[in-house]
């Protein structure tokens, strides 16, 4: 059995340890409806977790969407005969449908973010406060209904507690399998950065909105509970306040974790209650608690469990596996790198062309009226002085920018602006300054690099079955060939803000051949390698090649490196492309040497 398998026996079991303890012991509806509080405000942090902790959106109107929820249920109970159940699941649907108005808003950078959600939760109190007998203005609405599940009518709060404690159960599980496979992984990419999720096919803009309303549609049925076990409800429990509540509960439980989530909530919940003892120092004792914890768990209370799970990894030592992985290390192509890798029927038509490409921004020309044609199976080199529009141009190549004027030409198709869309044609690139995504291990970034076509997405939250287990296999086993391929097998388990620079390099090389890709755009690659990682890169760059046949299209200043690989160079200055051929004739070109050695003066009087 392995440890991460002990460890979630273990929380499984404390967890219903808990729930026994409650059922058994406590008995004061003061305590039950504490502990059905905490319970509900868990599920309502675990959430938001899936907004903020995965997707890396700030909201500020999850409270707005608990409210809404509630109101739902409570209007629904009161006016119709419909079964709780039915209820129940309309209150979290009608929260992440109205959460879809907010989609546009995912645009936003986050402090925009952030002030337009706790806009949107004012409007919604304001809303609740003004609908008139369907909403009870301030007062609310009470004497809303017990719940009734087939039969069996809920009437006291050791049965509700049992039906809150089930469902935190159920969306906790739901969340865990959600975000197990490939949607939680791009939810992870997202939040560690955008530009690199992108560049790997990730479309932004539907995984934010899948995250979002998943999590407004978790705070609908949190809302639907808290109406029922009050039997009442009114505006001011969904203030934007209460937002602000449940995003502490995530931060002190930690970003990322469910368990993080979970126990921020019920540890807020219970903190909370106990300092309304002493309310003249109550905000004191509250936010003081809370600075501690930031300081000394700057990774949420999760963290502890973190170090827990290590240390108990570490106890087991080195695994046979990754010592058998080591010992295999060679330079032999696998198999298995050929079937995904390799690019059939190769032929050097040409794949991609520049044509008259201009860029300006403002009244500065960044790119002028350049052309280049790239042939299949080739690589082509691009130089240039600082300054000269490399940097623009490959933007634009990949989507990341849209030309002024001019057209990019991709496999025979016109390409349209947005880097994922290039991506999902074949077009990968790397980035000047690495962009790994740094909470996640070296093996989980290269799998990242797969989302274009692994197939599982939310319906693995329901059934998981043999397809998705292979399909997660067989991602872990071509990450590991392509880690082989690169030489960082044994570093598959690191994170990858633990690495060195030269093989940060190689991981965003790995993930960007992850995404099988028929044309590769390395931004100067070798910058800031050794002379021993420079000629492992050559020897990459040439296996990518030769027993792949891989275009790339590679931005270096290393002529020395581009004399030994490239097969066709251009050469830009000032925007404008001055010479383009063969390195020889590139290099020997006056244009060229004018550009890097300056132009010499005219004689003066006989001399130079």
């Amino acid at each position: 059995m392995t440890v991460e398998r002990k460890g979630k026996i273990v929380m499984y079991g404390l967890a219903a340890a808990a729930f026994l303890s409650v059922l058994l012991f406590v008995q004061s509806n003061y305590w039950l409806s504490l502990f059905n509080q905490a319970v509900i405000f868990s599920i309502l942090a675990l959430s938001l977790q899936l907004i903020f902790g995965y997707s890396g959106q700030i909201s500020l109107a999850h409270a707005a969407f608990f409210g809404i929820g509630a109101y739902t249920s409570a209007i629904m109970s009161m006016h119709t005969e419909m079964p709780y159940l039915i209820t129940f699941l309309l209150s979290g649907l009608t929260a992440g449908i109205i959460s879809l108005l907010l989609t546009p808003m995912a645009k936003l950078s986050v402090i925009y973010l952030s002030m337009a959600t706790l806009a949107f939760n004012l409007m919604v109190i304001i809303i609740f406060a003004n609908g008139g007998d369907l909403t009870g203005g301030w007062n609310g609405l009470t004497a809303v209904p017990w719940p009734n599940l087939f039969g069996w009518v809920i009437d006291s709060k050791k049965e509700f507690f049992i039906l809150s404690s089930a469902v935190l159960l159920l969306i906790y599980m739901f969340l865990v399998r959600l975000t197990s496979g490939k949607l939680g992984r791009n939810f992870r990419a997202i939040r560690d950065n955008q530009l690199a999720a992108a560049s790997l096919g990730i479309d932004i803009a539907r995984t934010k909105t899948k995250g979002f309303t998943l999590g407004c549609f978790g705070a609908g049925l949190a809302g639907s509970l808290i109406a029922h076990m009050n039997a009442f409800v009114s505006p001011e429990p969904f203030s934007s306040t209460h937002s602000i509540t449940v995003f502490v509960m995530v931060v002190v439980g930690g970003l990322g974790s469910f368990p993080g989530a979970l126990l921020g909530g019920l540890g807020i919940t219970f903190l909370d209650e106990f300092l309304k003892s002493a309310p003249t120092v109550r905000p004191i004792l509250y936010g003081l608690t809370i600075i501690l914890i930031m300081i000394f768990l700057p990774n949420g209370i999760s963290s502890l469990l973190h170090k827990a799970y290590q240390w108990l990894i570490s106890k087991k030592g080195t695994s046979a596996a990754c010592v058998e992985h080591a010992e295999k290390k060679s330079n032999v192509v696998s198999m298995l790198l050929k079937e995904k890798l390799m690019i059939p029927n190769h032929t050097s038509e040409v794949i991609l062309e520049v044509k008259n490409v201009t860029k300006k921004f403002g009244g500065v020309v960044a790119v002028n009226d350049v052309s280049l044609q790239v042939r299949q199976g080739e690589i082509f080199s691009l130089i240039g002085p600082n300054g000269a529009g490399k940097t623009s141009l490959i933007n634009i190549i990949t989507g990341l920018e849209t030309p002024t004027s001019g057209t990019v030409h991709f496999r025979g198709k016109q390409m349209k602006s947005g880097v994922w869309k290039t991506s999902a044609e074949g077009m990968l690139r790397t980035f000047q300054t690495s962009k790994l995504f740094h909470t996640m291990t070296v093996i989980e970034n290269v799998v990242t690099g797969m989302a274009l076509y692994l197939k599982n997405d939310i319906s693995a939250a329901f059934y998981k079955g043999e397809s998705f287990e292979r399909e997660e296999r067989e991602a872990y086993q071509y990450a590991l060939e392509l880690l082989r391929l690169v030489g960082l097998e044994h570093l598959k388990d690191e994170y990858c803000d633990r690495l060195s620079y030269g093989h940060r390099r190689r991981v965003e090389i790995a993930r960007a051949l992850a995404a099988k890709p028929k044309f590769l755009l390395l931004d100067e690659p070798a910058a800031g390698l050794n002379l021993t990682e420079r000629n492992e890169l050559k020897h990459l760059i040439l296996s990518l090649r030769d027993h792949f046949h891989i275009t790339i299209f590679i931005v270096e200043h290393d002529l020395e490196l581009l004399s030994q690989i490239t097969d066709h160079i251009a050469v830009l200055n000032f925007g404008k492309k001055i010479a383009d051929g063969t390195l020889s004739q590139v290099l020997n070109a006056p244009e060229v040497v004018n550009a890097y050695l300056g132009k010499r003066e005219k004689k003066i009087n006989g001399y130079a």
